[in-house]
């Protein structure tokens, strides 16, 4: 008879170790990976805390004006612009202009007409040869049915000028009858 061959190559007591061995380190790396992946956890609920809490004063800010905002009020101050040229032109300029032209003498050259249609004032600039001149010419508008509060607002004598004209300005309210 033939003695019982034995195929075992590891012998019996290291087997029984080497599992335990490596199911122990297997739940340690585990264990330490579950660890990391907790704490990561948490700290991506702190970070989303975070944005959450800078998003809010964002959403209660004022939001900045959209184009079509920006068209609407570009469009609002244009109608209130051609509003404002159409009454300026709808105003009776001829009995003003012929007004003016007619108290007008060769002492007194008018410069500049500075009306304001809206609040109905009239600002004359102009320069006389001299102050009685240019009295004369006060005078005059005075008596200008269309024009009311005639006054005098600046005068100088141009130094620069060898005639030494008077430059003045008046200021008068301009009476539009409806």
């Amino acid at each position: 008879m033939m003695p019982r061959l034995s195929f075992e190559l590891v012998p019996r007591r290291g087997a029984r170790r080497g599992p335990r061995l490596l199911l122990a380190a297997v739940l340690l790396v585990a264990a330490g990976e579950g660890f990391v992946y907790l704490s990561l956890q948490q700290e991506l609920a702190g970070l989303r805390q975070r944005l959450a809490a800078a998003e809010r004063p964002r959403a209660a800010a004022p939001r900045a004006p959209s184009p079509d905002d920006t068209r609407a009020r570009a469009l609002q101050a244009s109608l209130q612009q051609a509003r404002g040229v159409v009454e300026s032109l709808a105003l009776p300029w001829a009995p003003l202009l012929d007004a003016l032209e007619a108290s007008g003498d060769l002492q007194v050259a008018l410069l500049a007409l500075e009306p304001d249609a809206h609040k109905r004032l009239l600002g004359i600039r102009g320069e006389a040869r001299s102050y009685p001149a240019l009295l004369a010419y006060l005078a005059r508008l005075e008596q200008v049915p269309v024009l009311a509060g005639v006054h005098l607002t600046r005068h100088e004598v141009r130094q620069d000028d060898p005639q030494r004209p008077l430059v003045f300005t008046i200021a008068a309210r301009w009476r539009v009858e409806p």
